[in-house]
């Protein structure tokens, strides 16, 4: 699992890059998560566009970040995720629990209140 991550608008921007499939590569990521949530950035948006795939413990990943930022008051959305990652997000009923953005720039927007 590979990612980047940059704040606009006082949103947290996570681009996840490749395959997210693997536990153990995500102290990085969440110690990253936790650290901005101690800023006060409270709304983050995933960025799938580059994620080619996922599995049950990627739908893991995605669940803690969600909840993570929520128990602070926070909000999480899933910017321009495949067809593959929208399939498998209906088909595991999780479509309900993460807003969906076509793109990053309209997924800032939305979760500033602003789309």
């Amino acid at each position: 699992m590979e990612f980047t991550h940059q704040l606009k608008d006082n949103v947290l921007i996570i681009n996840f890059i490749g395959s997210l499939m693997e536990l153990l590569r995500t102290e990085p990521l969440l110690d990253m998560i936790d650290q901005h949530i101690a800023q006060g950035i409270l709304k983050c948006a995933i960025n799938l566009e580059n994620l080619n795939f996922i599995n049950s413990t990627g739908i893991s990943t995605l669940i803690v970040i969600l909840t993570r930022f929520r128990n602070k008051g926070g909000e999480v959305l899933l910017a321009k995720p495949s067809e593959h990652i929208q399939k498998l997000l209906i088909m595991t009923k999780l479509q309900s629990m993460f807003t969906i953005a076509p793109d990053v720039d309209t997924g800032i927007r939305m979760l500033n209140g602003n789309a």
